[in-house]
């Protein structure tokens, strides 16, 4: 036996009703999408090996070099001048092409590797105040650079 359909004017206690509507929608909505997490493995399942059969050394081996150095620090420049190299605007490289090794390597370590002006003053052995004026000066000297209209390399 089918069963009826409830028309609105039928309805005697409009909340009981809409709240067991209500609450099915929520029950359905959960398991739909607790079915979808299903199809989805965890990044730490993958790694211990679980049934993605991928454990840690071998994601380690997809993410190093023949040399075993990580892609990222193997492609990032090693110094401040190979980092002026790849600079894609020409008068900022020649802007920086015209600081001193010092304020290339603070802007380098500054800039590119997102250094704090203390870290820089520990990696350079120099104090934390020389930085900061080795810093400014780099800036003031490239804006001086760049809007004074600099020759074209």
């Amino acid at each position: 036996m089918t069963r009826r359909k409830t028309n609105p004017e039928e309805i005697r206690n409009p909340d009981h009703y809409f709240k067991k509507y209500i609450s099915m929608e929520i029950h359905h909505d959960q398991s739909e999408t607790a079915e979808y997490y299903k199809m989805f493995l965890s990044t730490d399942a993958i790694l211990e090996g679980g049934e993605g059969g991928i454990n840690r050394e071998m994601m380690l081996s997809l993410s190093t070099n023949a040399k075993g150095e990580l892609f990222e620090k193997a492609q990032a420049p090693a110094t401040s001048r190979e980092w002026i190299a790849q600079m894609q605007t020409r008068s900022l490289q020649h802007a920086m092409q015209e600081l001193s090794p010092k304020q290339q390597d603070v802007l380098f370590y500054r800039y590119y590797w997102e250094r704090s002006q203390t870290e820089v003053s520990e990696i350079m052995d120099i104090s934390q105040q020389s930085i900061s004026r080795l810093e400014r000066r780099a800036k003031e000297k490239i804006e001086k650079i760049l809007l004074g209209g600099c020759k074209k390399p």
